[in-house]
């Protein structure tokens, strides 16, 4: 009630923004939703949110956060389940929150318990781009190459429906599991893609794979600009006699077609 010139008159307060107050906080502690608050900004957060915060999602997300930076994650993983794993690309919290718990499972070797939260995820939040990458993660932990390839198939219908790149950089650990399963041409796209924004010609497995698949769906300009790139870049690789072999086959195949008579020759 607020009194002018003796007269009551009513004022509605302002609903609380607990979700921007409790970003605000993190924020002011240095640290962000995306990197996992630890046990020092969930305190900071507890200590100066109001109590009607402290039933709302992100306190809970937070809340998760700090039990699994403290090795709490079997708690961790009750409040995200406490919080429902709906909607979870609509909500950067608990989707953060899930993809760190399922993470952590499959980097301490859990494989068995992280394929459950993985699939878990995706059962409620079946259109989850990240849900689908997550188990695909874990099934190369796993060295299931047709689960990883499936997992990234959804990935692609998700992402065409979503008027989004099918294929792009981020998807280069897919490389080596595509190859195995013969998706030539799915190989090639992700390491043109990936060329120019990852190091992919660090790593030996990624550049065989590319060799393969430009080799198996007979693309002659891919695979001598590959055959090219890998002497300049990776003498190392070049080599070798696996590199040897291809490069010697393909100029094999290349002074046949040279020599073969042309369609106007009698």
């Amino acid at each position: 009630m607020i009194f002018f010139g003796g007269n009551a008159c009513s004022k509605q307060a302002a609903p609380i923004n607990c979700s921007r107050m409790i970003e605000d906080i993190i924020h002011a502690e240095g640290s962000s939703f995306e990197l996992g608050p630890g046990q020092r900004v969930f305190l900071a957060v507890e200590r100066q949110i109001p109590v009607s915060c402290k039933d709302s999602q992100e306190f809970l997300s937070v809340k998760a956060f700090s039990a699994l930076a403290s090795g709490r994650v079997s708690e961790a993983e009750r409040l995200v389940e406490e919080l429902g794993w709906r909607n979870t690309d609509q909500f950067l919290v608990l989707s953060a929150a899930a993809y760190l718990i399922i993470d952590h499972r499959r980097l301490d070797g859990s494989l068995d318990s992280a394929e459950a939260l993985a699939r878990r995820y995706i059962q409620l939040s079946p259109e989850s781009i990240r849900g689908w990458h997550l188990l695909g993660e874990v099934m190369m932990e796993n060295d299931r190459a047709s689960d990883v390839v499936s997992a990234l198939d959804e990935m692609k219908a998700l992402r065409r429906k979503s008027g989004l790149l099918e294929l792009h950089d981020s998807d280069v650990d897919y490389i080596p599991f595509l190859s195995e399963m013969g998706r030539h041409q799915d190989v090639l796209v992700i390491f043109r893609a990936a060329e120019n924004s990852i190091p992919v010609w660090e790593r030996d497995d990624l550049i065989f794979s590319a060799l393969l698949a430009a080799s198996e769906l007979e693309d002659d300009k891919a695979l001598e600009r590959l055959i090219s790139e890998t002497q300049s870049r990776r003498p190392d690789v070049a080599s070798g006699d696996g590199f040897k072999q291809i490069r010697q086959s393909f100029e094999r195949i290349k002074a046949l077609n040279a020599s073969a008579p042309t369609s106007d020759e009698p």
